[in-house]
């Protein structure tokens, strides 16, 4: 396991661990994709969220919802025991997907939101959701572009130190606050190269399409660059 993975692991997660209900909530932006999710699939599908966290809301709403086959998987522990807990009907896997030991066609559909951008490997992530989805995959993204020139957002060695524990010691009292310090002292965020994924996807004759986070479909894909976050729909 490498730096950002480990990162991820063992430090960032503890994070997410009230983040979700304390500071973010459930947003119109994870409304939007939920409904993708419903459009894309049926309710007795297999359905994989990829980094699914606490699994609030998307676990959360897709039971609300009357799935049955609901997966989550993550590389952190923590955030899966918080979970199972609270929504014990779906099944769990602590898991990379960067390396997942699934069998091809496990899933009907996979999605990963909020999440691809901490992948220390992207190419390898995508092709792992390709490879274990039947029908779809849906994942947003950061897009490497004129508008979005730096591949790594951040690389921050202070993560685990003196510095940000006490910064996670304030946590409780200035969310807002410390949700913008925290990328400060954390892990890297990875812009996708969406040009290598298109070629990728035409290559291996996959249908796929791009939205724009308003939920748009980007008609034209030479005008990609115009957006530096975006959201691939992959359909098998």
């Amino acid at each position: 396991m490498n730096k950002q993975d480990k990162l991820i692991k063992n430090n960032y997660s503890k994070y997410w661990e009230t983040a979700r209900e304390k500071i973010y909530g459930f947003m119109d932006y994870d409304k939007n994709f939920l409904e993708l999710i419903y459009k894309y699939s049926e309710i007795n599908d297999k359905i994989l969220d990829v980094t699914c966290g606490t699994g609030d809301p998307f676990i959360q709403e897709l039971i609300k919802k009357g799935y049955k086959n609901i997966y989550g998987s993550d590389i952190a522990y923590n955030l899966l025991f918080k979970s199972k807990r609270n929504f014990s009907q779906a099944k769990y896997i602590q898991s990379n997907i960067q390396n997942f030991g699934f069998k091809n066609n496990s899933f009907d559909l996979v999605f990963c939101v909020h999440s691809s951008w901490y992948f220390s490997d992207f190419d390898a992530a995508l092709k792992n959701m390709l490879n274990i989805s039947k029908k779809t995959v849906i994942i947003d993204l950061f897009n490497y572009n004129n508008k979005n020139k730096k591949k790594t957002y951040y690389w921050h060695k202070f993560y685990g130190s003196k510095i940000h524990r006490f910064i996670d010691n304030l946590r409780h009292f200035y969310h807002k606050r410390y949700d913008r310090i925290v990328w400060n002292f954390s892990v890297e965020w990875r812009a996708a190269n969406v040009k290598n994924i298109i070629e990728f996807l035409e290559n291996q004759t996959i249908e796929f399409e791009f939205m724009t986070t308003d939920f748009k479909k980007i008609e034209d894909i030479n005008k990609l660059n115009l957006y530096v976050r975006i959201i691939l729909i992959i359909k098998k």
